[in-house]
């Protein structure tokens, strides 16, 4: 188990130094839509950490004035890989939010973002067994399972009102910090843009639609 856990330790740590990506494929959506979403490529693991509580303490964070502090919030959780003998450990999240907006959009934009991240994470249970090793015949193996949840390393939200074109526009977005998960977060943010386009039209009874989806690879 010590073994396990310093191995997640040094992934965790690896990745610490890693930027998201972000902002090379576009899903379209509506195309008079005033929302635009943009994930990095790149997954991170959540681990047991929940996302109801990084987008309250977000949204504690992202006041009413105009603007987010910018100090990272870390969240404590354990992460638990599946199968025989996988990692498990202690883990520690950590979130830096950004954003600056008039005070009337705030809201809006936390709930929007909230609702669309939660629509593209993947989360599930997940079992992981711990065999004897040694052939010590007085063991039995410890079986496991927790709810994990994983998400794009990078979240950001736009508002685009056609009558401010030539300005900079309304944003609130957010880094998250743990170890790498494999596959594309951008991929699933595509593959999911129904269903994200869907949960963010039921916010704000309907005020935000979804034009645009930005995802990609580069250095952000």
């Amino acid at each position: 188990m010590l073994f396990q856990h310093l191995s997640l330790a040094a992934v965790a740590i690896s990745s610490v130094n890693a930027l998201p990506s972000v902002a090379k494929r576009d899903g379209e959506w509506d195309t008079n839509g005033n929302i635009k979403l943009t994930f990095s490529e790149e997954k991170v693991k959540l681990g047991d950490v929940s996302l109801d509580e990084m987008f309250k303490r977000m949204q504690s964070v992202c006041h009413e004035s105009g603007n987010c502090e910018t100090n990272d919030i870390t969240f404590d959780g354990w992460y638990m890989a599946p199968g025989n003998n996988a990692p498990m450990g202690p883990i520690v999240v950590t979130m830096a939010p950004s954003g600056s907006y008039p005070t009337w959009i705030r809201n809006g934009l936390v709930d929007s973002l909230q609702a669309a991240v939660k629509a593209v994470a993947k989360c599930g249970t997940v079992h992981n067994t711990q065999l004897c090793q040694g052939g010590d015949k007085g063991c039995s193996p410890v079986k496991s399972e927790a709810f994990q949840c994983e998400v794009p390393k990078y979240w950001g939200i736009n508002y685009q009102s056609p009558d401010v074109v030539n300005a900079a526009p309304p944003f609130m977005g957010a880094d998250v910090k743990m170890d790498p998960a494999d596959g594309s977060g951008c991929q699933d943010a595509l593959d999911a843009i129904g269903a994200i386009a869907g949960a963010i039209h039921g916010v704000g009874g309907g005020l935000f639609t979804l034009p645009k989806l930005s995802c990609g690879a580069s250095g952000f």
